[in-house]
């Protein structure tokens, strides 16, 4: 029988994937998901980061909120980050951060964008996302002026120590 801690675990893991039980959600049949089990580069990453932010119009504070949300998900161990969820977590947190910091505003192309994942969701699983979202955070979508602070400068230590974006242009 399996013990509870590692139950939890599991489903620790498995938040923001899209499951089949998620992948139901949009197309009402069972839809295998792809595995692939590295994670992925800084590249792939800042390049995603990067097209979200210009395509969505998020704004350097709704960036650091969402930076500073997914931060308190992982050290509350709400989450365990891995390469099957990060662009379904960045997104939905991402938006949650957004309207925070816009009156509760949406990102521009937002629907455009979940479509946009190396598996693409569709409203029905963006809804289930951003709602797994706000239950792992309890609803608490700001970050204090602390929290802020902490998480600029945590950026900061990325910027410095990461590839350069003129590091990534394609020559």
């Amino acid at each position: 029988m399996q013990s509870p801690e590692n139950l939890a675990q599991v489903s620790l893991y498995r938040s923001f994937q899209v499951t089949e039980a998620i992948a139901y959600m949009g197309f009402q049949n069972i839809v295998s998901t792809a595995f692939d089990s590295h994670i992925p580069s800084f590249r792939k990453a800042f390049k995603f980061c990067k097209r979200v932010a210009s395509e969505g119009g998020a704004s350097f504070q709704s960036g650091v909120v969402c930076a500073a949300l997914i931060r308190r998900m992982v050290t509350q161990k709400q989450i365990i980050l891995h390469t099957k969820n990060w662009q379904p977590l960045l997104i939905a947190a991402l938006n949650i951060s957004h309207k925070s910091c816009h009156g509760g505003a949406a990102l521009h192309n937002i629907n455009e964008i979940w479509k946009t994942l190396d598996v693409p969701v569709n409203d029905l699983q963006a809804n289930a996302f951003e709602w797994q979202c706000l239950e792992k955070l309890k609803f608490k979508v700001s970050a204090s002026p602390e929290e802020y602070s902490r998480t600029i400068k945590a950026l900061k230590v990325i910027e410095n120590s990461e590839p350069r974006d003129s590091d990534f242009e394609d020559r």
